[in-house]
């Protein structure tokens, strides 16, 4: 094994927003829904729950909750399940998701 030099660097820090990675990619998706307050959920039932809301959303205090709580908390806002998109795996197949 061989033995590292200790690094001496300055330490750095990034902040990374994922909270709203979805909710942003959905509006650079649809330019329809681009600056307005948006929710991602895995479900739109009532019950289905907010995975993502966009920096408009937050700023009306969606966050993390229930899509029927969302809705009868601002009317504004729309929910949205994430668009389904070729993806291709390593062997060269290509799965919808």
């Amino acid at each position: 094994m061989t033995d590292l030099p200790i690094n001496t660097a300055k330490p750095l820090t990034m902040h990374i927003d994922l909270n709203s990675c979805y909710a942003i990619i959905e509006q650079q998706a649809n330019r329809l829904i681009r600056h307005k307050p948006v929710g991602v959920a895995a479900y739109d039932s009532p019950g289905g729950f907010i995975i993502a809301s966009s920096y408009e959303a937050r700023r009306q205090g969606i966050k993390l909750m229930r899509i029927r709580d969302a809705k009868s908390w601002t009317r504004t806002s729309s929910s949205s399940r994430p668009t389904q998109r070729n993806i291709s795996t390593p062997t060269g197949a290509s799965k919808r998701y």
